[in-house]
């Protein structure tokens, strides 16, 4: 698999395990790791067991959540789907810096 994701690939495999009633596939989990590790990977952390704890708590959330995608309200999965790996790594980083965590991505900044 490349090191990259499309939309079309990633609403083409939640399709499919929508429509077959599977929780995942090893081409989705693949795509969630490569999603939260590519984001995971423009953020500083103080230790390397910190990023690799955020990169699994956007996994995380992905599975948990990626069931409450509706293809007929937005063809655009890949957004759905980054924003909640997004989300996930945002909740552990509040628990692993519980005093005040700033997040920069390349278009907002998030203050927790």
């Amino acid at each position: 698999m490349a090191n990259y994701i499309t939309n079309k690939e990633l609403y083409n495999e939640l399709i499919f395990c929508r429509d077959a009633s599977i929780t995942y596939t090893d081409k989705l989990i693949n795509m969630f790791t490569i999603i939260s590790t590519k984001y995971a990977n423009g953020l500083n952390f103080k230790r390397n067991t910190d990023r690799n704890d955020v990169i699994q708590g956007g996994i995380i959330d992905a599975f948990t959540y990626w069931h409450n995608w509706d293809p007929s309200r937005s063809s655009n999965a890949f957004a759905y789907i980054t924003q909640i790996i997004k989300n996930g790594q945002l909740k552990t980083l509040k628990k692993i810096y519980p005093s005040k965590v700033i997040f920069v991505s390349l278009t907002n900044v998030h203050s927790l």
